[in-house]
């Protein structure tokens, strides 16, 4: 009767847990592979083919405790390393401030989630610039 009760008792946890919060606790003090980084760029909607790249075993992303972690993507021979000062979720997206480690330059990135599963993530980010769409997305494993 006593695991019954506790069968009970964890499923009514896990069904109130909201999606952001299963998604926050999937990636907290966690490092993930980047087993796929892809990257489109498409003017008015068609893709160039120019611009397009697919490379496997590209990097980590690392995950802290209280938000911040590292961010380092290895892509053509070449590795850039970010330094994410704080990371947030939110239903289906991560939202990452960065530090980029040789150019001190600071950004944003938005990452929608798909397939928010316990050892694989995809992220996608969009940047519109005019008639330009920079498409990367990223495929986690752990």
């Amino acid at each position: 009767m006593k695991k019954l009760a506790l069968i009970a008792v964890s499923a009514l946890f896990l069904a109130g847990c909201s999606k952001e919060k299963a998604l926050e606790m999937r990636l907290d003090n966690q490092t993930w592979s980047i087993a796929k980084y892809e990257f489109q760029l498409s003017n008015n909607g068609v893709v160039d083919p120019g611009q397009s790249v697919s490379i496997e075993n590209a990097g980590t992303v690392d995950l802290k405790k209280g938000g911040t972690g590292t961010f380092k993507l290895t892509a053509n021979g070449s590795t850039d390393s970010y330094t994410i000062t704080s990371w947030t979720t939110g239903e289906d997206v991560v939202n990452m401030d960065l530090t980029d480690d040789a150019t001190k330059g600071k950004s944003s990135w938005k990452f929608t989630v798909s397939g928010n599963e316990k050892k694989k993530q995809v992220w996608v980010r969009e940047v519109t610039q005019g008639t330009f769409l920079f498409k990367t997305t990223l495929t986690l494993t752990r």
